[in-house]
């Protein structure tokens, strides 16, 4: 039976919380950033211009970001299972041409 090297398991709870904590954040603040000033308390102070820019625009765009990278990780742990390579890439499948 063969080993990989670097296959210890210990750190792999406190990794996964500090790279949900760290996704969590970059979220945040993602709704935060943007062309225009918009603040939180702008907001809650419902400033009709503020709300508007926050829930028709920054809002919309980190949900689309988060569930476009959600689904090129999925879709490469599909490609794993498939060609049964921990290594695969884009070109193990011949579609480095196709985007």
């Amino acid at each position: 039976m063969s080993t990989i090297v670097g296959a210890d398991r210990r750190g792999g709870p406190f990794l996964l919380g500090l790279v949900a904590a760290s996704a969590v954040l970059l979220f945040v603040a993602s709704i935060f950033i943007g062309a225009s000033s918009a603040s939180l308390g702008d907001v809650i102070r419902d400033e009709g211009v503020a709300r508007l820019i926050f829930f028709e625009s920054r809002l919309p765009r980190t949900i689309a970001i988060v569930l476009a990278g959600s689904s090129i990780a999925v879709s490469g742990a599909i490609m794993q299972a498939l060609t049964q390579n921990r290594f695969v890439s884009p070109s193990t499948a011949v579609t480095t041409e196709s985007a």
